[in-house]
């Protein structure tokens, strides 16, 4: 079985929009992601795509979150 790689450039997942892969931490993804207020910070894929992260914290509610 070949493990394929998954890529999440482009994608947007709550207000985050992720903007490219970044370092791995503890043998787990991460990516690179702007919020819509301007933050940009590392993610984990598990967080985005299980909607524990949807925002930097900026307040997404103002984007009806």
């Amino acid at each position: 079985m070949r493990f394929h790689p998954l890529d999440l450039y482009g994608e947007q997942f709550g207000c985050w929009v992720v903007v490219s892969p970044a370092s791995p931490l503890h043998r787990k993804t991460r990516w690179l992601c702007r919020c819509r207020c301007g933050t940009v910070r590392e993610v984990l894929t598990t967080n985005l795509r299980t909607g524990f992260s949807r925002s930097c914290g900026c307040g997404g509610k103002q984007y009806g979150l």
